[in-house]
């Protein structure tokens, strides 16, 4: 084996439904969760690493809520306002070079939004999107996460690339594909003319046609290979990782070809896993489109456009969205497929793209994971 990152636990609390505790609360009980499930006690730990967004929960910033609970006290910890992919490859590197023999990724997202009220968590989200553009020098006035997304499915159908009906259709099947599952935020299947007639956020899109809201948190546990065979589960092998960035307010790439920073980021993860052919070296592939007009181009970027995949058999982002923690949720999706339908070996890819300014400067990551046995 060669000394890659292996996953060897993994916990997620509050995704489907309200959670009453606090952000450290919700932290703890999947961090317990994914060291449980590891077999690993807090004093294993070497780094913990977690990925939020202070704009949102209003409790990170300073890390003194989410430090302990993260099993951050006392040894090597950080916070990152990104993706929790992002945190992901942050851990694997320091494993990967021999910091650490064992670290912990979460990923948290808490508004002050109830989850079942869908409506003003998107509203939430726009307007705390309105203050993350470039904040000295490009500031958009009235340009949200939400616009700027239509703005890109707009100009797909003004090209003849695709159709509202279409977006429509896309984002039903991706509906009722996660209905059924236990971390859907939107928990019955719908028609493409109940997407269609959904509430306007910014034409063409419908509020059912945009990520779904959810809360909660995802723990992920990591270890070396060496550590990993003296686990008593380890799950998958973290082969290959990229992570790239796209465009600025002031450019163009963010409206014309959004999807530029998910190949970078595959190209990336693909060379360092030795792939070469990605259509054929996948199993299953898990990856974030914030829209429907995001699903061909994302999945030409990656390299899937072939029958040979199973994609987002979670429904993916229209399923459930919980913000920074959706890193770490495609992976554990990635991490449930491959243990029901996988064999050892069997690959998966984990894709994930932060909604914190739609496609303008978002950050694309790329993971490629690996059956254990």
């Amino acid at each position: 084996m060669r000394d890659d990152a292996v996953i060897i636990g993994a916990c997620e609390v509050g995704l489907s439904a309200d959670y009453s505790g606090s952000c450290d609360e919700m932290v703890f009980e999947a961090v317990a969760g994914a060291l449980r499930d590891a077999g690993l006690n807090k004093s294993d730990i070497g780094l913990s690493v977690v990925a939020s967004y202070d704009l949102f929960d209003g409790s990170a910033f300073s890390n003194s809520l989410t430090t302990p609970a993260a099993a951050g006290w006392l040894t090597n910890e950080y916070r990152l306002e990104d993706d929790s992919g992002v945190a992901l490859i942050s851990a694997s590197a320091a494993i990967r070079s021999g910091a650490v023999d064992a670290a912990v990724v979460v990923g948290m997202h808490q508004p002050p939004t109830r989850s079942n009220d869908a409506w003003n968590a998107l509203r939430f989200a726009d307007a705390a999107s309105a203050l993350s553009f470039g904040a000295l020098y490009e500031r958009p006035i009235g340009l949200t996460a939400s616009i700027a997304t239509a703005q890109h499915a707009a100009r797909r159908v003004a090209t003849s690339a695709a159709t509202v009906e279409h977006f429509a259709e896309v984002a039903a099947a991706e509906i009722s594909t996660g209905a059924c599952g236990p971390r859907t935020a939107r928990a019955a299947s719908v028609t493409a003319e109940q997407v269609l007639a959904a509430r306007v956020v910014a034409t063409p899109l419908t509020e059912l046609m945009l990520p779904a809201p959810a809360a909660g948190a995802v723990a992920i546990v990591l270890t070396s290979a060496t550590r990993a065979r003296m686990c008593r589960h380890p799950r998958a092998i973290l082969r290959g990782s990229g992570v790239s960035n796209g465009g600025a307010p002031g450019g163009r790439e963010w409206l014309v070809e959004p999807e530029a920073a998910t190949r970078r980021a595959a190209k990336a993860a693909y060379r360092q896993a030795g792939i070469t052919d990605p259509a054929s070296a996948f199993d299953v592939a898990e990856f974030t489109a914030i829209s429907p007009a995001m699903v061909e181009p994302l999945c030409d970027s990656l390299g899937l456009r072939t029958n040979g995949v199973v994609r987002n058999p979670s429904g993916g982002a229209r399923s459930c969205y919980p913000g920074a923690a959706n890193g770490a949720l495609r992976v554990v999706e990635c991490l449930d497929w491959l243990e029901r339908h996988g064999r050892r070996g069997s690959r998966a890819l984990s894709h994930s793209v932060d909604n914190l300014t739609g496609p303008i400067s978002a950050t694309s990551t790329v993971h490629v994971l690996e059956r254990f046995s």
